[in-house]
C-alpha cells in the first residue's frame, strides 16, 4: 500500500479488530450471563428482587452497552490517529464507529431477548449456537459494510438523498427498538 494510504490500512485493521470483540464477545458474555442466571437452582435472585422485570432487562442491556462502550473507548483514539495518517478523515471514522455501535446494541438487545425466552436447555442450547453462528456472519457483513463506507467516505454514503434517508432511518430504528 503506498504511504498516503496508511491511516486507511490502519483503520481497517482496527476496525476489524473492533467489530470482533464488540460483536462477537459482548453479546455472547451478556446473553450467557443471563441464561445462566435463568436456570432454575439460580432463581432466587430474580424472585426474591423489588426491581421490575423491564427494569432487570434494562440493567442487563446496559450493563453490555458499557462493556462495549469501555471497548470503544479503548480503540477510539488509535482510530482518530488514523486520520493523521492520511487516507481516511474524521467524518468517516465517527461515522463507522456509530455504525459498529449500532449494530452492537441491537445485537445486545438480540441477546438479552434470546436469553430470557423460556426454552429447555437442550434448546437452550441450539438457540445459542444458532446465535453465535448468526453473530459470526454479522461480523462478516457488518465489516464488508464499513469498509464499503471507508472506501467510497462517509461524506459520499450520506451525499445520496436515498442513503442519507437510509442511514439516519435505520439509526433512529436501531435506537427506537433499544428503547422498547
Amino acid at each position: 500500500q503506498p504511504v498516503w494510504q496508511l491511516g486507511a490500512v490502519l483503520l481497517r485493521a482496527f476496525i476489524a479488530i473492533l467489530t470482533v470483540a464488540s460483536l462477537g464477545f459482548v453479546p455472547l458474555y451478556i446473553g450467557i450471563r443471563l441464561a445462566v442466571e435463568r436456570v432454575e437452582s439460580n432463581m432466587d435472585l430474580m424472585f426474591f428482587t423489588t426491581l421490575k422485570p423491564k427494569r432487570i432487562l434494562r440493567g442487563k442491556f446496559l450493563c453490555g452497552v458499557y462493556v462495549a462502550v469501555l471497548f470503544f473507548s479503548a480503540c477510539m483514539p488509535f482510530m482518530a490517529f488514523t486520520n493523521l495518517l492520511r487516507g481516511v478523515d474524521l467524518p468517516t471514522v465517527f461515522v463507522v464507529l456509530a455504525c459498529l455501535f449500532a449494530a452492537v446494541c441491537l445485537a445486545i438487545q438480540l441477546a438479552v431477548f434470546l436469553a430470557c425466552l423460556p426454552f429447555h436447555r437442550v434448546l437452550t442450547v441450539v438457540t445459542g449456537v444458532t446465535f453465535t453462528l448468526s453473530l459470526v456472519a454479522a461480523c462478516y457483513g457488518v465489516i464488508l459494510f464499513l469498509f464499503n463506507v471507508l472506501r467510497t467516505g462517509a461524506e459520499a454514503v450520506l451525499r445520496e438523498t436515498v442513503s442519507r434517508v437510509g442511514f439516519i432511518g435505520g439509526l433512529v430504528t436501531i435506537a427506537l427498538i433499544i428503547q422498547m
